[in-house]
């Protein structure tokens, strides 16, 4: 509804009301968030911090999925066995680390050249407007930065 009804011109109203909707969905999905985070930690302390069935149970599994079982050789066979997947392995990479040089790849038609405009804003200094906007876009609790904290925190 909304949506539709600002297609049809600017109404202010809407706008406000789109703006305060957005933000309170912001914010039930951070908790969201939070609450599986602490959900997921209390299953894991209650069931994973002794040698239990759950902790090796989530091992076996983490170490399953880690696990190169089958790779595809430059023929489009699936090659199984240990011994032949250990060769096939050893051979790309000294393939990709061998002596011989290819030619040099030309980057100068990959990007296109920005105007003077693009040029100007790039040496702008960044402003705080910016960072905070930038923080609040960051998924609050995924990987912490180099001090250890997630962007939540700020």
């Amino acid at each position: 509804g909304i949506a539709r009804e600002l297609l049809k011109g600017p109404n202010h109203y809407l706008e406000r009301l789109q703006a305060e909707l957005w933000t309170s969905l912001d914010r039930i999905l951070v908790r969201e968030e939070i609450f599986w985070l602490q959900k997921s930690r209390c299953k894991w302390l209650m069931f994973g911090d002794r040698n239990t069935h759950f902790f090796h149970g989530t091992t076996i599994i983490s170490r399953r999925r880690n696990r190169i079982e089958k790779l595809m050789d430059e023929n489009d066979n699936w090659v199984l066995r240990h011994e032949d997947l250990e060769v096939m392995v050893t051979n790309f990479y000294k393939a990709l680390f061998s002596t011989t040089v290819s030619p040099p790849f030309c980057l100068s038609h990959a990007f296109p050249l920005l105007e003077q405009e693009e040029l100007q804003e790039i040496g702008k200094p960044i402003s705080d407007t910016e960072i905070l906007l930038a923080v609040k876009h960051m998924g609050g609790l995924k990987a912490p930065g180099p001090d250890g904290l997630p962007a939540i925190f700020y």
